[in-house]
């Protein structure tokens, strides 16, 4: 399987913020966006995990990651994006 890309994982998590996939950037994070919220964060956890068949699952410090950069890199340190 050929991994997914940071767009692919940004685009992903507009979609479950419910925003248009332009309207998120790898800078952005709970902080920055008010539709982030604890509502928002199990909205993109629960995307990623059917994404990504469940492999996301096991991937430590993941439920707390509360930034797209954060999720980008811990999806990189364990092979599911490019």
């Amino acid at each position: 399987m050929i991994p997914e890309t940071a767009s692919f994982v940004t685009t992903l998590i507009a979609g479950a913020l419910g925003v248009p996939a332009d309207h998120v950037s790898e800078a952005d994070s709970m902080d920055t966006m008010v539709q982030w919220d604890s509502l928002g964060q199990l909205n993109i956890l629960t995307a990623l995990d059917k994404s990504f068949a469940g492999r996301v699952a096991a991937i430590h410090g993941l439920a707390k990651a509360t930034s797209v950069r954060q999720i980008l890199d811990l999806l990189r340190q364990h092979g599911l994006i490019a």
